[in-house]
Parts: C-alpha cells; sequence; structure tokens
C-alpha cells in the first residue's frame, strides 16, 4: 500500500525522554487522541505501554474503547465530553477515566455508575482562560466539593489547559496562578486528588513552574510527535516520529508548453522529464501545497509541479530517477527536505493538522521499533 508513513519509534522514545527530562518526577499523559496525531493510535499506545508511560489521554470514548479493544492496559482519561448515557456506561465497563465540566455532568456519570454498581475515577477540568471547555473558575470549588463527597466518583486530578503557551507567558502565568490557588482552596478544605497537571508541550519546553509539594502529570503532545509548538526553527532537539514516503509509479518525458494536471496550474518551459506519485489529498496532503513544494528522490530534491489531485502528485525528476524510486515527502530531515511543519508554513497551519489529516488508507509502518 503506498504511500506508507513511516512511524520512528526511537525517535519517539528520544522525544519522551525530553520530556521526562524537564519534570523527571511528574506522571506523563500521552495524548493518543485522532489516532495519535495520525501517527496511530494502537502502535503509539503499545509503544507507550512498553516504555512505561503512565497514562493515555483521548478526547472521545470510541478512542479510548479502540484501545481497549487492542490490548491496551495503561490508565485512559477522556479529555473530551460525553452526554450520552450509552457512552458513559461504555467507559465505565472499560475503565476509560472521564473529565468533568459541571455538576450536571457529574450527575450524569453519577446516574450511570448507580445503575451499574460501580465506581469511576474521575478528571476536574477547570476553565483558567481557554474559554471552551471546562468548569468556570469560580464554581470549580463547589464542582470540586461535589465529586468529593460523591460515593461513585474518585477525584482522579484537576487539571487547566493554557490557551496562549506557545506565545504569551504573561497570559499562561496568569493561568497558572489561578490553577495554583484553585489547589490551595482544595488544601483548605482537605481534598486532595491524587495528582495536578497544567504542561501541554510549550508549558514543558519552557519550563513553565509547577505545583509545589503535589504529586503533577505533564501532558506533552505534539512535542512527543517531533515538533515543538513554537514558530522558531529551534527543535529541542525533538525528531519527528514520522516519515511519509511513497514511490515513483510513472516516468514520461514531455515538450515545451505541456500543462500538467487539473486546469493546468503548471505548463513546462522546456523539455520535461515527470515522474508520478501515488498520494494526494486523499491521503492528507493538502491541495493547497500546489506548486510550493518539493520532494526528496535519491538525496536530491525535485519541485511538485501542477495540482495536487485526490490520489496522485506530479513531480518534475530527471534522467536519474526510476520507477520504483522512494519519494519522500516530510519527515525527518535524514531523509526528507520538508518537516510536517515546513510544509504547514507552506500551507499556513500548523504541524499537528500536517500530520493529523494523514488519512487511514496510508498504512503506518515501525521504523527503528
Amino acid at each position: 500500500m503506498l504511500p506508507k508513513a513511516l512511524i520512528d519509534l526511537k525517535a519517539f522514545r528520544n522525544n519522551i525522554d525530553i520530556a521526562s527530562g524537564k519534570f523527571p518526577t511528574a506522571k506523563i499523559i500521552l495524548p493518543v487522541k485522532a489516532n495519535a496525531y495520525g501517527h496511530g493510535d494502537i502502535l503509539i499506545s503499545k509503544e507507550a505501554q512498553n516504555i512505561g508511560i503512565d497514562y493515555l489521554a483521548v478526547a472521545r470514548v470510541f478512542e479510548g474503547l479502540k484501545l481497549r479493544e487492542n490490548g491496551i492496559k495503561l490508565p485512559i482519561i477522556n479529555l473530551g465530553v460525553e452526554i450520552l448515557d450509552s457512552n458513559i456506561k461504555y467507559a465505565v465497563l472499560n475503565n476509560i477515566e472521564l473529565t468533568i465540566n459541571c455538576i450536571e455532568e457529574a450527575k450524569r456519570i453519577e446516574q450511570v455508575l448507580k445503575d451499574s454498581n460501580y465506581k469511576l475515577s474521575v478528571h476536574l477540568k477547570i476553565d483558567t482562560g481557554m474559554t471552551r471547555l471546562g468548569s468556570p473558575y469560580l464554581e470549580s470549588l463547589e464542582l470540586a466539593r461535589y465529586i468529593n463527597s460523591s460515593k461513585f466518583l474518585v477525584f482522579k486530578s484537576a487539571y487547566t489547559h493554557f490557551a496562549k503557551s506557545e506565545e504569551n507567558n504573561d497570559f499562561t502565568l496568569k493561568q497558572l496562578d489561578l490553577f495554583f490557588n484553585f489547589a490551595k482552596n482544595l488544601q483548605k478544605e482537605n481534598i486532595e486528588p491524587e495528582f495536578y497537571h497544567t504542561h501541554n508541550s510549550a508549558a514543558v519546553l519552557s519550563s513553565f513552574p509547577v505545583l509545589e509539594n503535589k504529586k503533577i502529570a505533564i501532558r506533552p503532545g505534539i512535542m512527543s510527535y517531533g515538533y515543538s509548538p513554537f514558530p522558531t526553527t529551534e527543535d529541542f532537539g525533538l525528531i519527528p516520529v514520522m516519515n511519509l514516503v511513497t514511490k515513483i509509479v510513472n516516468k514520461r518525458t514531455v515538450p515545451q508548453n505541456t500543462g500538467v494536471s487539473y486546469n493546468h496550474r503548471f505548463v513546462t518551459q522546456k523539455q520535461t522529464f515527470l515522474g508520478t506519485i501515488p498520494a494526494g489529498y486523499g491521503d492528507g496532503i493538502p491541495r493547497s501545497l500546489s506548486n510550493k513544494f518539493q520532494v526528496k528522490i535519491n538525496g536530491k530534491n525535485y519541485y511538485q509541479r501542477g495540482t495536487i489531485t485526490m490520489d496522485l502528485i506530479v513531480i518534475e525528476i530527471d534522467e536519474n530517477v526510476s520507477v520504483g524510486d522512494d519519494v519522500f515527502i516530510f519527515g525527518n530531515k535524514n531523509y526528507s527536505i520538508n518537516t510536517a511543519k515546513d510544509l504547514a508554513h507552506i500551507a499556513n497551519t500548523i504541524s499537528y493538522e500536517i500530520t493529523t489529516c494523514i488519512s487511514q488508507r496510508v498504512e503506518r509502518v515501525v521504523m527503528n521499533g
């Protein structure tokens, strides 16, 4: 099957080591939502289990169910919201821990637990400035009291989510200050979750302060997959985990003034060698990159030509390229001219979107296992 996403587990382990080195005593909650940012949730979760990661994080209960069905035993936290009783029941029966954002959610989960005669670990999310999910700050202490007094809910953690940690230290520190005050208020009432977590990749790499004398966890998302969330080119020693590769499947020579691909957005200026690769926006390569990027073949860079189509892309090659040659689209700079971050810059997006959008029809294959 082509193209293939080569998933470099040695690079993954390197990135995890960098995260854990920043906060050696912290638990690691590894986000594997959205198919592990496109890298393959089962593949990554099995490696996480092998190397001693503490927790996995998903955004939908069905993502957690998929992990359980494939033998993943690690604790799983659902960072999203589930409002259907059926999904809450699936979570309960499969030991997928849920986030609570309001008392109504807590009561809904309690009712399912009463009917099932179970207890469930839950995580209280507090909105300190993201304005998306989470208990409003002024209501969060009351919600913590409710969870703590419940016969069915186990108060596992409290956490928040930074809104601007990759670009605004002052605002992030304000969020931290609110969260730290919340933790102090809990302590005054003798309420103590098992641990607290605030730090995403940007906060980990920036070494923002954490709660003192408390058990903490970190959530290194994009950095685990080899990318810094910052707009700068500094990589912090991180290594891209995904390497997207395909092969030349057709080679031809065309004369000057030949239009290439849909709508002839590229016209040859001379006699030209063209190679076609089986990859396109159906595989997750943005159509907006048309005529704007290069690939690497046999150690040399070649320009992409014409409109990127659903299944095929045309490359301007030379006589040294043959059918069957590997074509590296993005990944580790040892193999590719582009990282996902490079392509994201061209496409006016972020590296998260480039890797996450690599579609299911692209086979994920382990390298450096």
